[in-house]
């Protein structure tokens, strides 16, 4: 079980760390600390409330990471 936590954890770093890789923030609201917990849509509004504006080819290769990111942790 504590195995399972900890690779919970990893994975939410991880996609956290992407999201600041490429976008360079200066730091998280609760809302993208907890993005396993939104929808896309959701998610895509908190990137503009941070002044992130992406295209729609941007939108579509975040939302196959996203999903996926997201399909990983729900399945622990």
């Amino acid at each position: 079980m504590l195995c399972l936590n900890q690779q919970f954890q990893e994975s939410i770093n991880r996609f956290l760390r992407t999201l600041d890789r490429e976008f360079d923030l200066s730091e998280c609201s609760k809302n993208l600390q907890s993005w396993y917990e939104l929808d896309y849509k959701d998610f895509i509004n908190e990137l503009a409330k941070k002044k992130i504006k992406l295209s729609l080819a941007q939108k579509s290769e975040w939302e196959d990471d996203f999903v996926s990111e997201q399909q990983k942790n729900n399945e622990h």
